[in-house]
């Protein structure tokens, strides 16, 4: 009995730190970018990484890695000072949903990008990962393309963990349907945490169904693994993959970056 009230204290406490912001606070940006649309025929550098809250310090020796990249699609950023003077080296567009507190520091997902985002939403999960009852983000941006009247998409997501494959399916649906409607090219990635084979095939599945193809890694044993399974993933249509491979980072995340470059046609 003492130690069922323990564990209930201490899931109490947790949960005590851990703050939802409503709907109208999620979005954070910033825009610091120079060029206002992506030109056709030119070649762009896209990163995307979990980088685990920034929690080793290795992390903000990496200024010159992610300068390299023209949009970079991030999960788990730890919204703090430091990361706040490590985005001051960058000219970028950057764009941060929220998905909570924790004693007072905002956690979420990002996209940041050398040209201009004409338009950013976000998708808040339904479900919750039990205990701590917090959502997992996505986030969404519209960049304007040179002579089109077509946009491309960019989505990074963090998909939900410790809940089961049903709650996991509910989320992945809820995007889909949001991204149905838009015609032009489209690029999903992140940290879908698909740990299980079931979650693997739904993703594929469903993203099979906006016309989306997955881009083969080179390099793809660097690829964070749970179980055997690929944690990560990168998702495109309508754009041309010139190159695209797993970099070993392991000394600044608990994953290592994918970075792939594509051109418009």
């Amino acid at each position: 009995m003492k130690r069922t009230l323990l564990l209930f204290l201490i899931s109490l406490n947790l949960y005590a730190s851990y703050v939802v912001p409503p709907l109208n606070k999620v979005l954070v940006r910033e825009d610091s970018s120079r060029e206002l649309a992506l030109e056709m025929n030119h070649t762009y550098s896209v990163l995307v990484w979990n980088i685990y809250k920034q929690s080793k310090a290795e992390f903000y020796q990496e200024i010159e890695f992610m300068n390299g990249f023209d949009l970079a699609l991030l999960q788990e950023i730890n919204q703090t000072e430091c990361w706040d003077k490590f985005l001051s080296n960058f000219n970028i567009d950057y764009n941060f949903a929220i998905s909570f507190y924790d004693d007072g520091v905002a956690t979420g997902v990002g996209l940041l990008s050398k040209i201009q985002f004409r338009k950013i939403e976000f998708d808040r999960s339904r479900s919750r990962e039990p205990i701590i009852k917090t959502p997992k983000m996505t986030i969404m941006g519209e960049l304007e393309i040179d002579g089109s009247d077509k946009t491309l998409k960019v989505v990074s997501i963090h998909g939900l963990n410790f809940v089961r494959n049903k709650f996991f399916n509910g989320q992945i649906n809820t995007i889909v349907e949001k991204l149905k409607s838009h015609k032009g090219p489209l690029i999903w990635a992140g940290d879908f945490n698909t740990w299980n084979k079931s979650r693997l095939w739904y993703m594929n599945y469903r993203l099979a169904q906006l016309n989306l193809t997955k881009v083969d890694l080179t390099d793809d044993h660097y690829v964070k693994r749970f179980a055997g399974k690929p944690l990560d993933h990168v998702f495109a249509r309508g754009v041309d993959i010139v190159d695209s491979k797993a970099i070993s980072r392991k000394q600044s995340s608990d994953h290592n970056p994918l970075s792939f470059n594509f051109k418009l046609n």
